[in-house]
């Protein structure tokens, strides 16, 4: 097929606003929809080439495979050789793992199934993740898999029946998408099956241009192509992280890349639109040429500058990374991407062998970082004496990551045990607990205390957000109805029900952002901090259901110091004598446990709310220095010894409540 400078335009227009919403910057809230034009192009291209060589005759896998890996693998293993030494030289111990176990994964091109059991692609975690966005590459190769393959075989039986055999998979997969989007929505956008029709608009331009189903006069084709372009700006400057994705919604960008492919000119370059005229200025065509490293740069270069500046970004540094990003890609393109591309300088030999070679060692670097515990030995080696008061965290994160907190473990009676009624040989009935990951902290401490009876850990440890509020993964990693049908069903076989949650979730900045999602800077410099009623009361409305099945009682937040205690330097940059908690955040905390006691008492719920902070005397229950214990591991999260010093004091407290029903 011949070269159309529009489509580097439309590159260009793909990878800026994926680099501007991964940079933060204001007005690109849709900017990762860049992937998805990202996608309906690479559907495009691949196609048109598969299909010229079918009809030529020249079709051979090995050359297809070929011209992918000359094309996709220098300037990955560019990407991610800088990522390994920055990594190794930046990374906390307990983040080198995860980058470890990225570098085993991204090589094979499976880096979407890791990613997809990690945060979501929205969570602030993912900001200082610096290989997060080859979940895209990994979908394309996977396509790219598949559709030669697919090709071959309808060229052969059903040569008539390709645009119809690409549209019926298209729909299956957008209907499959829709469907999975609700149930679990980083399934969806994680994966192939529910990406494929996003790859399939763009086949399916390609097979409607090489039938001539796009033959439409010049006044339509810019009409087209215009609406095209209209359709791809509103995704880009209206989408959000609230945007279901993959799912009908996305027919806006997905549709508009489309048009303007489609319509806007055509391979035989006989004309040109407004819109292609305008893509093919020089400035969009560079871009463009550029936009495939700069897309793999840009991720890594944010990552590692907000490791080195604590994620303390503003507007100068931001821009500055982004100018770095166009200009290391171009480095990148003229002296990576082009070379390897030209077979008289590296042989078809070479390329495999040395694609073979870089795919080795990179699963080689991590799995040796995996195995050294992220290379911990020497991050500590570089550690001041201040420092390493706050390295044991890092290890912390390391062993919960490596092991997990099942409380059902901890005290001796899982889940499964107390559904076979097992559990009932023990004197007094299990106490539930269910939560969020402090519900996991909780119920350890609750595990190690020899005044209560045995503890079922219930719901999941992450993302699960306030009751009913639909971001992201929420209602599918609480469980919150399941949980609330065993109750009804099986409240008998148990003592109590006790649950606990993040605090942050339930204050907001200026801005509206969650105090989870933002820095402790925030509060240090003066800011506000606002009160989200409605999560508090839609929590209580649910757990006054669970009360008409069992004793229930919700134990407070407790106060969240939100400094990240497992950056030994970041810490020690606040100076160890400034380290207590803030004023404001008592505040915010304070004002959770009145609307929470309020609420119960105006509508009378059977829900016991027990508070941690003493406020007559102004005192936390524990302090962030503790004796020879920092009693927290990161900004919110109980630390080892934090949770042997919680135990007495919780199971206390739920005891004055509950009373012997759950303890001796």
């Amino acid at each position: 097929m011949r070269y159309r400078s529009e489509i580097d335009g439309l590159r260009a227009l793909a990878v800026m606003p994926v680099i501007f919403f991964h940079a933060g910057i204001s007005g690109f809230s849709g900017g990762y929809v860049g992937v998805d034009v990202f996608f309906v192009i690479s559907g495009y291209l691949i196609t048109s080439i598969l299909i010229s060589d079918l009809e030529n005759n020249s079709f051979s896998l090995a050359v297809f495979y070929e011209r992918r890996a000359r094309r996709i693998l220098p300037a990955l293993f560019f990407m991610l050789a800088l990522s390994a030494v920055l990594a190794i030289w930046l990374m906390q111990p307990a983040d080198m793992i995860d980058f470890s176990e990225a570098l085993i994964f991204v090589p094979l091109f499976i880096s979407n199934f890791l990613f997809y059991g990690k945060d979501g692609y929205f969570d602030a975690a993912m900001e200082s993740s610096p290989v997060f966005h080859t979940w895209s590459l990994a979908v394309e190769e996977q396509y790219y898999l598949l559709v030669p393959l697919l090709l071959m075989a309808l060229w052969k039986f059903a040569k008539h029946h390709l645009f119809f055999a690409f549209l019926s998979l298209s729909i299956v997969s957008l209907f499959l998408a829709e469907l999975v989007v609700v149930i679990d929505p980083m399934l969806a956008f994680f994966h192939l099956p529910f990406r494929f029709w996003e790859l399939g608009m763009g086949s399916l331009i390609a097979l409607a241009e090489r039938n001539g189903l796009l033959n439409v006069r010049n006044g339509l084709a810019n009409v087209l192509a215009a609406l095209g372009l209209i359709l791809v700006g509103y995704s880009v400057t209206a989408f959000d992280a609230m945007t279901p994705t993959p799912s009908v919604m996305t027919l806006i960008p997905v549709l508009g890349s489309a048009l303007i492919i489609g319509f806007s000119g055509n391979a035989k370059n006989t004309y040109k639109t407004v819109v292609a005229k305008v893509l093919s200025f020089k400035v969009f065509v560079g871009l463009g040429l550029i936009s495939y490293s700069a897309y793999l740069l840009h991720q890594p270069l944010l990552a590692f500058v907000r490791i080195y500046r604590f994620d303390n970004m503003n507007n100068g540094v931001t821009a500055k990374v982004v100018i770095a990003t166009l200009a290391i890609a171009f480095l990148s393109w003229r002296f990576i991407e082009k070379p390897f591309r030209d077979k008289t300088r590296f042989s078809t030999k070479s390329i495999f062998i040395s694609a073979l070679v870089a795919s080795l060692v990179f699963i080689l670097v991590g799995l040796v970082g995996i195995q050294s515990d992220g290379f911990k030995s020497f991050y500590e080696s570089r550690l001041s004496k201040e420092e390493r008061l706050f390295f044991k965290n890092a290890n912390e994160l390391i062993e919960n990551r490596r092991l997990g907190l099942d409380a059902g473990e901890v005290s001796g009676c899982s889940d499964k045990a107390v559904q076979a009624n097992e559990c009932q040989r023990l004197p007094l009935k299990p106490l539930v607990v269910f939560g969020d990951s402090h519900a996991d902290n909780l119920a350890s401490a609750l595990g190690q205390s020899k005044a209560l009876n045995n503890i079922v850990r219930k719901g999941s440890g992450t993302h699960c957000h306030p009751y009913h509020i639909h971001d992201g993964s929420t209602i599918s990693s609480c469980n919150f109805e399941e949980v609330l049908q065993d109750m009804q069903e099986n409240g008998e076989q148990y003592s109590g029900f006790v649950f606990n949650q993040l605090g942050a979730y339930f204050l907001r900045d200026e801005k509206g952002n969650q105090l989870n999602h933002i820095d402790i800077d925030y509060v240090l410099q003066g800011g506000e901090l606002f009160l989200d009623k409605e999560r508090i009361h839609r929590n209580l409305d649910y757990l006054n259901e669970i009360s008409k099945s069992l004793p229930t009682i919700w134990l407070a937040s407790w106060l969240e110091p939100r400094y990240p205690m497992h950056l030994p330097r970041k810490m020690v940059s606040y100076g160890l004598e400034n380290i207590e908690f803030h004023p404001t955040l008592i505040e915010g905390f304070k004002a959770i446990d009145e609307e929470a006691i309020d609420y119960i008492r105006a509508n009378n719920l059977n829900v016991k709310y027990v508070t941690l902070y003493d406020y007559e005397k102004n005192k936390n229950w524990i302090n962030i220095f503790e004796r020879d214990c920092v009693a927290f591991n990161d900004k919110d999260h109980l630390s080892s010894c934090g949770i042997s010093l919680a135990s007495e004091y919780f199971s206390k407290r739920i005891r004055s409540i509950i009373g012997n029903a759950v303890g001796d």
